[in-house]
């Protein structure tokens, strides 16, 4: 029997989700390819594709004259098994006056809804992850 989105993504909750920040821009973070190569192989595995539509965006300047693009994205988890799927809305930004402002703000509207949606756990090192605590009842 084919597990529905919702299994499927309890599936990849289950297993170890956890991603180290580091120097992520202007601040620390967790890198977008940094986190697709932990998670690929789990969408791969538990047979979850991943799309994207941008369902509107913006760009406006700010009070220092810097571009600012803005967009509302819908981040689709799919069950290649039975088609069902759930769906993340997620707004994102970017500052930049050429054309990668859309592709930084998709990056990083995917990237959060990843870390999201399957519940990693990101931190500073291994030493401050929270404890395991014991779930079985």
């Amino acid at each position: 029997m084919s597990q529905n989105i919702y299994q499927k993504i309890a599936a990849v909750m289950a297993e170890d989700n956890y991603m180290k920040r580091g120097s992520a821009g202007q601040g620390t973070g967790v890198l977008y390819d940094e986190l697709i190569v932990d998670l690929k192989p789990k969408l791969v595995k538990h047979g979850i594709v991943v799309l994207v539509d941008l369902i509107s965006d913006n760009s406006r300047q700010n009070q220092k004259g810097n571009y600012i693009y803005e967009g509302f994205f819908a981040v689709h988890y799919v069950s290649v098994d039975d088609g069902s799927s759930h769906t993340s809305h997620v707004t994102a930004h970017s500052m930049d006056s050429g054309d990668k402002a859309p592709g930084k703000a998709i990056t990083y509207a995917t990237k959060i809804s990843h870390l999201k949606v399957f519940a990693y756990e990101t931190g500073s090192d291994e030493e401050s992850r929270a404890e395991e605590k014991n779930t079985d009842f």
